[in-house]
């Protein structure tokens, strides 16, 4: 088999034109664990509060309730790594367990 490989690679094989890697760096601004994560809509119920599996959110920015419109729609981010994140205008939020009445 080695023989064949390079007899191979003798007849068929051609350098790169370009010999830079076809891989780019990933830009910093790039989270890849929002990205390779469990998805899933949601709507805001009232007071920046959301439902996910049997247990309410709140999102959360800068340590405080975060400004949220009610009805409005986010995306719920979820992966064992980052645990559940929220997704709402454009904007990733931590969030807390909230109560119903929030």
């Amino acid at each position: 088999m080695p023989r064949f490989i390079e007899s191979y690679n003798k007849r068929f094989g051609v350098e790169p034109e370009d010999p830079q890697p076809a891989f780019r760096p990933l830009d910093p601004a790039v989270n890849l664990d929002y990205i390779l994560c469990i998805k899933e809509p949601r709507t805001i119920i009232e007071s920046s509060a959301f439902s996910y599996k049997g247990k309410y959110y709140q999102l959360i920015k800068d340590g405080k309730k975060a400004p949220a419109l009610p009805k409005a729609k986010l995306t719920v981010l979820f992966s064992p790594k980052i645990g559940v994140k929220a997704l709402y205008g454009g904007v990733v939020y931590d969030n807390t367990a909230a109560s119903r009445s929030a």
